[in-house]
């Protein structure tokens, strides 16, 4: 999906057409992979250095920007290192939004953390989202994560597309939905799906 491995068969097409090198394609991975020698502001800023837009300091406005969106102004000149993992995570999100992308991939993104934070930072995703609208495709391992967040809901089982799920649930969602019994009924769907059902 990215365009960076040649597919061994069909096609991807996106609509409107967006290139990585070019920033129309954002990355979020399991691990933030912050370069360590950058502070939380510089490394946002990275994405917008290496494709050459706009001027130095616009950069750095547009990052600091971000920053403040996920809630991190005070933890701009910070290096890596003395950042918890949730903040980790949360600039790597600012980083793969900071070209203003159309397509955001997320893989595992909060695999690796508590389920207070994993929550906390699925509803930053929702809230950015309202905000820019852009398409998210994200792969998880958490059933309830993939309802609260999804529209649309494409099951994997042993290699292959198995089925794919239109999400009913209403917009906007916040976590309060988790204890609706539309999300409990979702929630069983998928898993019936998982296991081939």
């Amino acid at each position: 999906m990215a365009g960076l491995e040649t597919p061994t068969e069909g096609t991807v097409s996106l609509d409107p057409p967006a290139v990585s090198h070019a920033g129309g394609i954002a990355f979020v991975f399991q691990q933030p992979s912050l370069l360590a020698w950058r502070t939380a502001l510089e490394n946002v800023v990275l994405p917008l250095d290496l494709i050459g837009r706009g001027s130095p300091g616009n950069r750095r406005k547009v990052a600091s920007d971000l920053l403040k969106i996920v809630g991190l102004e005070d933890a701009a000149e910070r290096f890596p290192s003395e950042l918890s993992g949730g903040m980790k995570m949360r600039v790597s999100i600012a980083r793969a939004l900071v070209t203003d992308p159309h397509v955001l991939l997320l893989d595992e993104p909060f695999a690796a953390l508590d389920d207070m934070l994993r929550n906390q930072l699925g509803q930053l995703l929702l809230e950015l989202w309202e905000r820019r609208r852009f398409t998210v495709v994200m792969v998880t391992h958490n059933i309830a994560e993939s309802v609260l967040l999804s529209q649309r809901i494409a099951v994997m089982r042993d290699g292959g597309l198995a089925s794919v799920l239109e999400n009913p649930l209403p917009q906007p969602r916040n976590d309060d939905l988790r204890a609706t019994v539309g999300f409990g009924e979702f929630y069983g769907h998928v898993s019936h799906a998982l296991r081939g059902e």
